[in-house]
């Protein structure tokens, strides 16, 4: 993120120098403006240009510069581990079966797998329909989360921060 700001420069009472603030970097002084272009107090201080946008025009020599330069400085920087935006650090994600809730409409509810074998046992066996309720049989857990509302992230395996990634290869932290 680049933020352009004109301030004075104690070194040269007749120019101001337009600085360019990278967000990771130190500020740089890239281009001036003629005392012409600057009013001025009654103290003979410069002030900022009134068209800022006249000021921060820089020419394609000048930007070029200025490209090189924040450039250089950012390959120098080395990218840690970040916070997994998906799951905002935390490592798990709302389900999306149940959404976050950890049951399902009673229309989506399906017996469990093992009570359900119970059931087909008792059919085998002759035991009436009517000597026992299906109800226990039919859960609203949900089948994905288990019932938790939180499945593991995607993105981060439930670690909670992403690496940055070169290709294929991990980037190792430098300390």
């Amino acid at each position: 993120m680049l933020s352009t700001t004109l301030h004075p420069l104690q070194s040269r009472k007749t120019c101001i120098g337009v600085r360019v603030k990278h967000a990771r970097c130190r500020s740089l002084v890239v281009a001036w403006a003629r005392d012409t272009e600057v009013s001025k107090t009654a103290h003979g201080q410069a002030l900022v240009p009134a068209p800022i946008e006249q000021a921060t025009e820089l020419p394609e020599k000048s930007r070029t510069v200025i490209d090189v330069l924040l450039n250089r400085a950012a390959s120098n920087l080395t990218r840690g581990a970040a916070t997994c935006a998906n799951c905002k650090g935390t490592g798990a994600c709302s389900c999306p079966s149940c959404q976050g809730h950890g049951i399902v409409k009673p229309q989506q509810a399906r017996m469990n797998v093992m009570r359900h074998a119970v059931q087909k046992f008792k059919m085998l066996l002759g035991v009436p329909r009517a000597a026992y309720s299906v109800d226990w049989l039919q859960t609203n857990r949900c089948r994905r989360c288990h019932g938790q509302g939180n499945v593991l992230c995607d993105i981060c395996n439930g670690a909670g921060i992403r690496h940055p990634v070169v290709g294929r290869q991990l980037i190792k932290l430098q300390k």
